[in-house]
């Protein structure tokens, strides 16, 4: 985490000093303004301590321009940047297992919780983008004692010492035609003492009084409010499974490797292991195979569209790969999202040379391109390293118009056939292949395939994902058949 600083106050470097007590280093920032202190301790083990002090008058101190904060208090505390890519899931010990508003705070119980990532837009229409997911992963959390951020990359813990903390993840995206969602403060994680209330369909001024923004009054004498976590950066335990393997670290000899690129319809979860009911069909593929002749990596990454992949794991994906590799692509769930805003994860839909420059939030330019391109581009690199790209359309989601389940042959199932066609490497039509298998169970046994929401596959469903893969090699005689048991 990076970017620290405060939310609802204002705050002016007046000093600074450090020292060591025994095996611990402490650094103390001393400021005008709402803030009045901030000590940090790094410990021997390799905890990170704050203890800040803000809204201090004890000694009837001037304040920064006679202001300490801001005239309203939507959000009080402290918040810090941290990737919206990077989070795969939280565990925390506090009120849940749903997001609060100030004015709804009442009916969630104390407790240890746990929810993966999901980007959930709640009053999102339905259609080809609703994503919904519960309980929301973005938003306020209710006094929070102790938490868990998963990630593959960048896990870390924190521990309160302050009661009654929020616990703020990430700001959820609004509906489309609504603005319901109140304000958030700026940055990503954020520790507060107060937070705003939701509205309804008239303004929050004309609500009650546990709805109405923070009016804090601070008298000479007031020794101020503290809040006092700690942070540890540890890996997360070995007990949740194991993360994406090194790529190429499992080629046994001369064997090939069979690479598996996808999301979370593929690899669920930091740790692929179901420990949230969800299961992607990559964990079910080595089941198929002989691994004494190659070995199987899924490679899949959860919340990625083709454009983050590429972007983001592509490259490491890449460099493991050898001669004689099978590289399956899988791409198009997440496509669909914002291109410059949250996750900016969205692709320009289709196959063509079409470009788009965007501004991240961040303020970082890049150049979008289409879901072809990006499939097209991750084929030929795989294809100059020697190994043979296999294109595969995406999983059917659990929606059923008409009396049949969703088929996307207009778009990303379409897409990637076409791509496939147009290299002339092989392609595996799961998404028909499943379809037809679960429009033969029937909408009510199918919906035993899912868990969670639409798109995420249970145990059953993963493993019908993975048979309708093998399937489809078969039906096409594809090379990769050869390695089948």
């Amino acid at each position: 985490m990076t970017g620290f600083r405060p939310v609802g106050m204002k705050w002016k470097l007046r000093s600074t000093y450090s020292r060591r007590e025994g095996d611990d280093f402490i650094y103390v920032a001393k400021y005008a303004g709402g803030v009045d202190s901030v000590k940090w301790t790094v410990t021997a083990d390799g905890r990170l301590g704050m203890d800040a002090v803000v809204l201090n008058r004890e000694n009837g101190g001037g304040g920064l321009d006679d202001a300490w904060m801001d005239p309203n208090v939507q959000f009080l505390g402290f918040t810090f940047d941290y990737p919206e890519t990077e989070a795969a899931g939280l565990k925390w010990l506090g009120r849940g297992p749903y997001r609060v508003w100030k004015n709804r705070i009442r009916g969630h119980e104390p407790g240890l919780w746990s929810k993966p990532y999901n980007n959930t837009v709640t009053g999102q229409p339905d259609g080809p983008h609703a994503r919904l997911q519960y309980p929301e992963f973005k938003g306020y959390h209710a006094n929070v004692y102790w938490a868990q951020v998963l990630s593959e990359t960048n896990p870390f813990t924190v521990y309160s010492e302050t009661d009654g903390l929020y616990l703020r993840m990430f700001t959820p995206e609004q509906p489309e035609g609504l603005q319901s969602n109140p304000v958030f403060p700026e940055g990503d994680v954020s520790l507060l003492l107060d937070i705003p209330g939701i509205k309804s369909f008239k303004p929050i001024s004309q609500h009650g009084p546990h709805s109405q923004p923070g009016n804090v009054r601070i008298k000479s004498g007031d020794d101020g409010i503290r809040i006092k976590v700690w942070f540890t950066f540890e890996d997360a335990p070995e007990t949740f499974g194991t993360t994406r393997p090194v790529p190429g670290s499992t080629r046994q000899g001369e064997n090939p490797v069979l690479v598996l690129v996808g999301d979370s319809t593929m690899r669920n979860g930091t740790w692929g292991n179901g420990n949230n009911g969800q299961w992607g069909w990559g964990a079910f593929v080595a089941d198929w195979f002989d691994t004494d002749r190659i070995s199987v990596e899924n490679q899949a990454f959860g919340g990625t569209s083709s454009r983050t992949f590429y972007k983001h794991q592509w490259p490491s994906v890449l460099s493991g790969l050898a001669l004689g590799d099978y590289v399956v692509l899988q791409m198009g769930h997440n496509d669909g999202g914002s291109l410059d805003t949250g996750r900016a994860r969205g692709t320009l839909p289709g196959t063509g040379n079409a470009s788009q420059d965007i501004v991240l939030e961040n303020g970082d330019p890049e150049t979008v391109y289409t879901y072809g391109e990006y499939m097209r581009r991750m084929a030929r690199e795989a294809a100059a390293k020697g190994a043979i790209p296999i294109l595969v359309s995406l999983t059917p989601r659990n929606e059923w118009p008409e009396g049949r389940i969703e088929r996307r042959n207009d778009t990303y199932a379409g897409w990637s056939r076409d791509v496939a066609a147009e290299l002339g490497v092989g392609f595996v039509d799961l998404h028909n292949i499943s379809a037809d298998r679960l429009d033969a169970l029937g909408r009510e046994k199918a919906a035993a395939c899912y868990h969670g929401d639409h798109t995420h596959t249970s145990l059953e469903g993963a493993r019908l994902n993975a048979e309708s893969f093998v399937q489809g090699l078969q039906s096409i005689r594809h090379p990769l058949s050869a390695y089948l048991k």
